[in-house]
């Protein structure tokens, strides 16, 4: 054990993968480690690189400053995806919504705990509000409890967000 830890500590190199880093850095760490093991890149069809024009039907968001939420997302993402075999993007910012909403007809939202008090949520949520005279369609808001911890607002919650 002492040998293999000090091989781990010495001598491998550390693939660092960001928590909240762009989906092209992420998947380039996962190319490096692909590219290291045995099954190398035989399974994996990589995106980096590749210029992208999804016109995603399907927008996903939540609290994007949570690690968890953010990778629940993702999953999510994929599984919609899937099933629905429809163009869904994970949108992380109100720009990122701006960028697909001509495209999309729905925005999920999953609920996670404190998204509530997540600004960069408030703000990509109220991004689907911004009035554009090209595009008279709204989203149509779909939601999702996808945490058990997600507590629903109380009266009091509601008061404090309107006072500050």
């Amino acid at each position: 054990v002492h040998s293999a830890y000090l091989w781990l500590r010495d001598d491998l190199e550390p693939l660092h993968l960001a928590r909240f880093g762009s989906p092209s850095k992420r998947e380039e760490v996962v190319i490096q480690m692909l590219q290291r093991t045995a099954v190398g890149m035989r399974l994996f069809r990589p995106s980096v690189g590749k210029k992208s024009n999804v016109k995603a039907r399907i927008l996903i968001t939540g609290s994007v400053s949570n690690a968890e939420a953010l990778a629940t997302l993702e999953v999510f993402q994929h599984l919609v995806a899937k099933a629905m075999r429809k163009e869904c993007a994970v949108v992380r910012s109100a720009r990122e919504l701006l960028v697909y909403k001509p495209w999309a007809y729905y925005l999920v939202v999953l609920f996670s705990q404190g998204i509530l008090r997540d600004p960069g949520f408030a703000e990509t949520l109220l991004s689907t509000y911004v009035e554009d005279n090209e595009q008279e369609r709204q989203l149509e808001i779909v939601t999702v409890n996808a945490d058990t911890s997600f507590e629903f607002p109380s009266p009091e919650f509601l008061t404090d967000l309107e006072e500050n």
